[in-house]
């Protein structure tokens, strides 16, 4: 049935939310970016989550994955050069005023780029 959303989506029809997270796992690769040692995920879930059309109006559809790039790491490795995305980075709070998001005080707080 998502190939029935998917055509949805892309006609307009159809409204979706997609969320991401990783899964760190213990026998996750650690390197050193410049700024210490961190582990990164080979793994991670996504859930997107489609508010779709039919005879009776809006439903709800749920659907959920578990998706792997250890073949990309494995392949290509990982390098981020030390502040190569500075220039992107905004304060979360903005985040919240962009998309009205609340984000908890303690995040806000824990900010790398307070407003």
């Amino acid at each position: 049935m998502i190939g029935a959303d998917q055509k949805n989506l892309q006609s307009g029809d159809t409204r979706a939310c997609i969320i991401a997270g990783p899964m760190l796992a213990p026998g996750d690769p650690r390197q050193d970016f410049g700024t210490g040692v961190v582990q990164y995920p080979e793994t991670f879930w996504k859930v997107v989550a489609v508010s779709a059309n039919d005879s009776v109006g809006h439903i709800l559809r749920i659907y959920a994955f578990l998706l792997s790039q250890k073949d990309v790491i494995d392949r290509f490795g990982i390098k981020v050069a030390p502040g190569e995305y500075a220039r992107y980075q905004i304060p979360l709070a903005h985040i919240s005023e962009l998309t009205g998001v609340i984000f908890d005080p303690q995040l806000l707080i824990a900010d790398t780029k307070p407003a």
